[in-house]
């Protein structure tokens, strides 16, 4: 399941390949296997990228604060004419980055002295001092302390909090979606865990499921309705009425509700 935002999966999926993208100047076309793609530097907005792909129906607008702006389009269509649907859309691009900047300091998590993360079955705490390393110590009541030196790097202890959530969700997310799965006589294939940072939850045309391993940080019962939103995917592949009416049974009527609670979390630390 994709975070609530502008776009598409497919586009996000495309550009993975971002970095090599990023070695062109503006404004100039590029080719990679069946897509091509120009960058646009934009006075109000700056740099934003299109993308051309076979596959592609129509156009489909992606605005992410980090991630970037992002438009795809099928091939046939002109750079000119994907540049001019952008130039129509910039007030809403600039509304659309500075909610989403609002909304990433509302849920920014801290893991400095004294802050705790609470995951399902537990929590993670941590605390400075005059440590040699980096350790971390799996306590008693699911609790995991991470300890750290008065002078480090915060991208080390985010890593710890990866590797941990990498733990704890291969112990959990696995058994709770077989629970589900055999409750509603749902069939999977497989089940991949992903630390990723723009979906909380996907299903594929093959039947995998991927889950996120950050959903060990929110309401167990906010997780269930993801779990259970993938699985109904296996029946359901778009977000019809069928599906919305599935879902809502399976969630006991509550599923607008866990949806606008889903929106107060962010799968990135």
């Amino acid at each position: 399941m994709v975070i609530p935002k502008i776009g598409s999966a497919k586009i996000d999926i495309i550009f993975d390949c971002a970095s090599y993208f990023s070695n062109f100047a503006p404004n100039k076309m590029f080719t990679l296997f069946s897509i091509s793609a120009k960058r646009i530097y934009h006075p109000v907005i700056g740099e934003y990228l299109i993308v051309k792909n076979r596959k592609s129906k129509t156009m489909r607008l992606s605005v992410h604060s980090k991630r970037g702006i992002r438009i795809g389009i099928p091939y046939h269509v002109q750079f000119t004419e994907a540049e001019k649907f952008v130039e129509s859309k910039i007030d809403w691009i600039k509304k659309a980055l500075e909610k989403q900047k609002k909304r990433e300091e509302k849920v920014k998590i801290g893991m400095g002295y004294g802050d705790e993360i609470k995951i399902i079955g537990g929590a993670i705490q941590f605390w400075e001092g005059n440590f040699n390393k980096i350790e971390v110590i799996c306590a008693e009541g699911g609790k995991w302390l991470v300890y750290y030196p008065l002078h480090h790097k915060s991208e080390e202890v985010r890593g710890e909090v990866i590797r941990i959530l990498q733990k704890v969700s291969k112990s959990y997310l696995p058994a709770r979606l077989e629970y589900f799965a055999q409750m509603y006589g749902f069939k999977y294939n497989k089940l991949f865990l992903k630390n990723n940072i723009s979906n909380w939850g996907s299903c594929s045309v093959k039947s995998n499921i991927n889950l996120n391993i950050h959903l060990m940080r929110i309401p167990q019962e906010v997780c269930d309705y993801v779990i259970l939103h993938e699985l109904v995917h296996l029946k359901y592949r778009n977000h019809g009425a069928e599906f919305h009416n599935a879902l809502n049974y399976l969630c006991g009527g509550k599923e607008k509700e866990l949806k606008k609670e889903l929106l107060r979390y962010n799968p990135e630390i």
